[in-house]
């Protein structure tokens, strides 16, 4: 399988690839990050370059390169970029699925005009048809 873009992600394992065991993908991550969520799947963020902050349930820790994040399904969790440089991170998924939810979550925030916010609603929906629910905001730094 060649990599693929995918928003900010490349994609370089995906369900079609790993008959449906596992995504797996590398981004450069923004300042921020996602809403506080949750997935019907297992996810790990391993961070090769930069900080990351991630909340896994009520626990909040920075990640440096070479730490990792195990997000077990179930359980809330997001993650943000304090800035000012981006982040640059390995994630994995099993099962596969996730790259749907970037695909259309990037679409989606692709049609935004310059500095329109994304709607909460739309948002919430576009996670809940991908096995994962918006539960709050983004982390605040």
């Amino acid at each position: 399988m060649s990599v693929r873009p995918l928003g900010p992600f490349r994609l370089l394992v995906d369900g079609e690839v790993s008959g449906g065991r596992l995504t797996l993908y590398e981004g450069l991550l923004p300042v921020g990050g996602p809403p506080l969520h949750v997935h019907d799947f297992d996810e790990v963020i391993l961070v090769l370059e930069g900080r990351l902050v991630v909340q896994l349930d009520e626990s909040i820790d920075e990640l440096d390169a070479g730490d990792f994040a195990w997000l077990a399904a179930g359980h809330a969790h997001t993650f943000a970029n304090p800035g000012p440089a981006p982040v640059r991170a390995l994630g994995l998924a099993v099962p596969s699925g996730i790259e749907h939810l970037f695909a259309e979550r990037g679409e989606y925030l692709g049609s935004l005009e310059a500095g329109e916010r994304p709607g909460q609603s739309e948002m919430a929906e576009i996670y809940e048809r991908h096995a994962s629910r918006v539960l709050g905001p983004p982390i605040q730094l």
